[in-house]
């Protein structure tokens, strides 16, 4: 289903006090996702556009490990602006700039941005072809597009008991719409398997990461007494229950005019445990 953005943009605002302790995997992908820049962009990039900054995970893992001097970052919610300005002035060295609203609708300078960088993002958009059409526009020439998504396991469990959830896009059909325009560099994807101590932990989990966005329904006394009956039924691992994450990465560089109709190899990675993660660069001090 295509999400409602007016109902995501509600529960990501109401989810920002909590998302950080709660956002292990986003964490670690904004760390891969880093760490696959800096492998590519060498010293790093002058100007970067960052879609769905949220709190600022990836805005501060960039602002550490790449020599970048400008990052202007967008999302959806405009009350992220106070959070991630305040983690951004302990970011010496980085104009950094903030800019509301639906990237989808937003006009983008052409040739303004070395890098377009996004962590766990684009399975929210609702025509992810168009907008990367118009990002190939706001990149210059030889200009690096990296994020991370969600793929077709992400939160099964969930799904599976009768839960609305999103249409996810499987790997290689992201990797086409990219494609198009973009050659791949890296990318890779794995499952990542939380287990929290009982179904309405999970629930908890959900709205403090936002990803609780997709339905207005209520949760009745009896609706949740037969979510969590069959959910733990049916995922109860011990005394636990799981929940799969299933995240995904692509960095790609712009294509010129001779490579656009031309398909090459992409060099797959099935990457390590996002939890913990680190970078293996030095910060910037």
């Amino acid at each position: 289903m295509s999400p409602d953005k007016g109902l995501v943009r509600e529960r990501f605002g109401r989810s920002l006090a909590g998302y950080d302790g709660e956002a292990a995997v986003q964490r670690g992908m904004a760390r891969r996702l880093v760490a696959e820049i800096l492998n590519q962009s060498g010293e790093g990039c002058d100007s970067a556009l960052e879609i769905g900054c949220g709190t600022g995970l990836l805005s501060r893992e960039m602002a550490r490990f790449l020599q970048i001097r400008t990052i202007v970052a967008n999302d959806l919610v405009a009350t992220c602006e106070p959070r991630v300005q305040g983690a951004m002035k302990r970011m010496p060295g980085v104009a950094f700039s903030f800019h509301p609203g639906d990237i989808e609708k937003i006009d983008l300078a052409p040739a303004a941005f070395d890098l377009v960088a996004s962590n766990a993002v684009f399975h929210w958009l609702d025509d992810p072809a168009g907008l990367l059409e118009r990002l190939a526009s706001a990149l210059r020439a030889g200009g690096l597009l990296a994020f991370t998504t969600f793929g077709p396991d992400n939160l099964r469990e969930v799904a599976a008991v009768g839960r609305k959830g999103l249409c996810y896009r499987s790997f290689a059909e992201v990797a086409a719409l990219i494609e198009r325009r973009y050659r791949i560099l890296r990318c890779g994807e794995r499952r990542e398997t939380l287990r929290f101590s009982s179904p309405r932990r999970v629930l908890e989990h959900l709205r403090r990461t936002g990803a609780n966005g997709l339905e207005r329904a209520r949760w009745t006394r009896g609706v949740l007494h037969t979510f969590e009956e069959e959910y733990r039924e049916r995922f109860g691992k011990g005394d636990a229950v799981t929940l799969t994450y299933h995240p995904m990465f692509f960095v790609a560089r712009l294509k010129d005019d001779q490579e656009t109709s031309r398909r090459e190899a992409w060099q797959h990675s099935s990457f390590p445990a996002l939890i913990p993660g680190s970078v293996k660069a030095s910060p910037r001090v």
